[in-house]
């Protein structure tokens, strides 16, 4: 959904995301809710339920005024295993940013994501984004770590070169780190 507000010169775009029912079958995407109003098909968002953090946001709205507010948001082993589906399915370079951000910045580390994803591996959404991560990080070079690095730096070019290669494999490690200790 995309909204302009004209007094605020502002585009926002929200995504509605909605699971997967059982009658949807597996490439649906969309689910058409009204005439002109959908919400994305996101496979895994169930575990969310399992795995969710409240947490407080203060800042600034876009006319300058301070608020606060508390909000629900997916936790570490939920995220990962929605992150490994985007970057299967959407093959957008953020998302493989954002997977590589999480692991390397959340307190506790990958031994935390650890403990909270390896009892989510009942479920099939969660057993299958495994499986991709393995498959797109099995090498630096590989769409996951390569991707991370895309999207920081753009093209690997001779200027960010060294940075580009390292964050490719700080990408690596970290996710195959966390393959690891799933095993």
């Amino acid at each position: 959904m995309r909204r302009t507000d004209p007094s605020l010169g502002a585009i926002v775009t929200v995504d509605f995301l909605i699971p997967r029912s059982p009658e949807q079958p597996p490439g649906t995407r969309v689910q058409n809710l009204e005439k002109d109003f959908a919400a994305l098909i996101a496979d895994g968002l169930q575990l969310v339920e399992r795995d969710r953090r409240r947490i407080l946001i203060s800042g600034q709205t876009i006319r300058g005024e301070r608020a606060e507010r508390y909000i629900w948001v997916c936790g570490p082993a939920s995220f990962v295993v929605l992150k490994a589906r985007a970057i299967h399915q959407r093959e957008k370079p953020k998302d493989a940013f954002d997977l590589h951000y999480v692991l390397v910045n959340l307190d506790g580390g990958v031994d935390s994501v650890v403990a909270e994803l390896q009892p989510m591996l009942d479920d099939k959404d969660a057993k299958e984004a495994i499986e991709f991560l393995k498959q797109a990080y099995k090498t630096i070079d590989s769409i996951g770590p390569s991707r991370a690095a895309f999207f920081l730096y753009g093209k690997r070019a001779e200027e960010t070169k060294d940075e580009y290669d390292d964050l490719s494999a700080s990408a690596h490690a970290y996710v195959n780190r966390l393959l690891d200790l799933l095993k």
